[in-house]
């Protein structure tokens, strides 16, 4: 298994990092897997969450539960490509990505609203693992 290099790394203006990593793979002879994926990685403080918002004890709550960052990441894939365009398609599918995605992910409460969808997520799954062990009784 390879892993995936790191084709490009851009400052976001809320101060985030939006990694481009080329995870792509030959399927057979001269055709590849062609997968990019687009990684921001937040981290969980007082800066992201806008503490003015948020109580400090809201915020180890959630720093609890999810860790010290949560990883967003959305991946793009386009199969049986040539292998003579596939830098080319490489290229255009994180490019268009970043075109049509770049103001979401500037976007000053981007971060926050991540973490807080995870912690929300969590904590519905927290609570169906208590109705089920209630059940199991």
């Amino acid at each position: 298994m390879t892993q995936a290099r790191q084709i490009d790394a851009i400052q976001l203006e809320n101060g985030l990092e939006l990694s481009i990593y080329d995870d792509s793979k030959r399927i057979a002879g001269d055709r590849w897997l062609i997968a990019i994926i687009a990684r921001i990685v937040i981290p969980i403080n007082k800066t992201i969450l806008n503490a003015d918002a948020m109580p400090d004890r809201q915020i180890e709550t959630i720093h609890n539960a999810l860790g010290k960052q949560v990883i967003f990441e959305y991946k793009m894939k386009r199969n049986f490509v040539d292998q003579k365009e596939k830098d080319a398609v490489a290229l255009n599918l994180w490019q268009s990505y970043l075109k049509s995605n770049r103001s979401y992910l500037e976007h000053p409460n981007f971060g926050r609203n991540i973490i807080l969808k995870r912690y929300q997520a969590y904590t519905q799954t927290q609570s169906c693992i208590v109705i089920e062990k209630l059940h199991q009784k």
